[in-house]
């Protein structure tokens, strides 16, 4: 299961707040995936910044979260496992203009 919300702020909506949340569904064969990637759609012109991502994967270990990949049109964080317990995480994107923002986030 994955489900998402989005909150916007900052002038003229140069940041956009993202809650995700995701779990395990086939508790069936068994109670925890194997690696899995998340990936969350970027709008178009956003992007997450690396301290960002990094603090994401830092001050939650809980998440399973053990790296991060980020373009223009979307953010995949990779995933040691998927548990049946509904976890939740927050980051922002931020606007950009196309010169200065990176193209991509170097993976961890």
């Amino acid at each position: 299961m994955l489900d998402y919300v989005e909150s916007y702020s900052g002038r003229n909506k140069s940041e956009i707040n993202i809650n995700v949340c995701y779990s395990w569904l086939d508790t069936s064969s068994t109670n925890i995936s194997a690696a899995a990637c998340l990936v969350v759609d970027n709008p178009s012109g956003y992007l997450i910044e690396e301290f960002d991502a990094i603090s994401v994967i830092k001050r939650k270990p809980e998440l399973n979260i053990v790296d991060v990949f980020s373009t223009f049109d979307r953010t995949t964080w990779y995933l040691s496992g998927v548990t049946n317990d509904t976890k939740c995480f927050n980051y922002t994107v931020i606007k950009c203009l196309f010169f200065t923002c990176p193209q991509t986030l170097d993976p961890i």
